[in-house]
């Protein structure tokens, strides 16, 4: 089914998948695993992502700002899945946004409307954008 999307009517977000390695110390090969944060536009597919070290509130606060610096602007309606940093209770009807999520929100100007609980918009839109770079994300190991 496709979907019209006004032009900065709505950010999707969400982490993507399974954790990514990443080589922290070069000389002993030390690994941490960090998340993979996803926002993109509705409209033209625009996608920013980066990497975190957790998916705790601190990070996706931070990766929501930098997203918003990264497109030069808010969209209207930010539509987050149901991740418990933002959504402290998934409901279909009303759910209960996290009150820090809720608090940058407010300072942006923008709604927090949650995807439908047990409906993964991101995994579906992200494979659609970028097929090839999802599938390395799902992978245990970084080919891609």
């Amino acid at each position: 089914m496709h979907i019209q999307h006004k032009a900065g009517d709505k950010l999707f977000v969400d982490y993507a998948g399974h954790t990514v390695p990443i080589v922290v110390d070069p000389k002993t090969g030390e690994e941490r695993h960090a998340a993979v944060f996803v926002a993109t536009l509705g409209a033209s597919n625009l996608t920013y992502a980066e990497a975190t070290w957790t998916q705790s509130l601190p990070d996706w606060i931070g990766s929501h700002v930098r997203a918003l610096e990264f497109f030069g602007g808010v969209p209207r309606i930010l539509v987050p899945d149901n991740l418990r940093s933002g959504v402290t209770a998934a409901c279909y009807y009303e759910p209960d946004i996290n009150e820090t999520y809720a608090r940058m929100a407010a300072h942006y100007g923008v709604i927090v409307l949650p995807a439908r609980v047990r409906y993964q918009w991101s995994e579906t839109r992200l494979l659609r954008i970028h097929p090839r770079r999802s599938r390395s994300l799902h992978r245990k190991d970084s080919r891609g």
